[in-house]
């Protein structure tokens, strides 16, 4: 639900919402739902679903949001629009708060403008996964670009199929409980050069066994793997205030040397 449709307590669905309530959910009044405006939540009371038009009451608001602190940006290759939109949809059930889009050397699709169709997946998978924020959708960029972007997260992740990377587990453990920038190839991965250029950005090259996927296959198992690891950092943290006791001798800041391997071949992932 966009902010718009919610005013002085009382909502009135738009055209799309309002069909969704009430020919695909078949709600009726009376009835109780609950929306997000990409802040809160509000539960809301259905006054009126009738040939198209839907309104109601709120009945009470809360923010809820603290679940999605972990920043997660998903760069990957385009690839075809029906591909590329399972990884919206299901990136966004999963947890990803940024998708970026990345144009390489061996891209099969240049996609034209589709933004509002992305952004259009994303907001109802957002709803489907009772996301409260929705993730950010970027125009595709050249992979260059992407090297030299200051504002995603500083922790970054390129998948490879090269022998001897790191398996991923292993590389986020290395680092602290911050966000991550994922970064996967398109078919037949990324030329050499362009893994080169990656690498020497501070990407550290991740594996996911030696199996090859597809892009889309690729950028949700890692998606999924890093919203594991984060479940289980956050468990471990809270279990460590309550009651965890430094031993003599540790030290937390350790990164496992595995993390710090650099992969100097091509480090693509999968065919599309």
């Amino acid at each position: 639900m966009s902010p718009g449709e919610l005013f002085q307590g009382r909502v009135q669905f738009s055209a799309a919402n309002a069909h969704y309530i009430e020919r695909v959910l078949r709600l009726k009044p009376g009835e109780r739902i609950i929306v997000f405006d990409g802040s809160t939540e509000h539960l809301i009371a259905l006054d009126r679903c009738r040939r198209g038009e839907v309104s109601g009451h709120v009945l009470g608001s809360t923010g809820r949001a603290a679940h999605e602190e972990f920043d997660l940006a998903l760069a990957f290759a385009c690839i075809r629009p029906g591909p590329l939109e399972e990884i919206l949809r299901h990136g966004t059930e999963l947890g990803v708060s940024r998708f970026i889009p990345v144009l390489t050397r061996r891209c099969t699709r240049r996609p034209g403008e589709r933004k509002e169709r992305w952004e259009s997946v994303v907001a109802s998978a957002a709803a489907q996964s009772g996301r409260v924020r929705v993730p950010v959708v970027e125009e595709p960029i050249d992979l260059d670009e992407l090297l030299l972007r200051q504002d995603v997260p500083a922790h970054r992740i390129l998948l490879s199929v090269c022998p001897g990377s790191a398996a991923l587990p292993d590389v986020l453990e290395a680092w602290p409980a911050a966000g991550r920038t994922m970064l996967v190839g398109p078919e037949g991965g990324l030329e050499a050069a362009e893994a080169a250029r990656a690498l020497a950005a501070g990407f550290i090259a991740a594996s996911l066994g030696p199996r090859t996927l597809r892009t889309e296959t690729a950028a949700l198992v890692a998606v999924g793997v890093a919203m594991m690891w984060r479940g289980r950092v956050k468990a471990r943290s809270t279990e460590a205030s309550d009651c965890a006791v430094p031993l003599a001798g540790e030290d937390p800041r350790g990164r496992p040397d595995s993390a710090t391997a650099a992969c100097p071949q091509n480090a693509g992932v999968g065919d599309d």
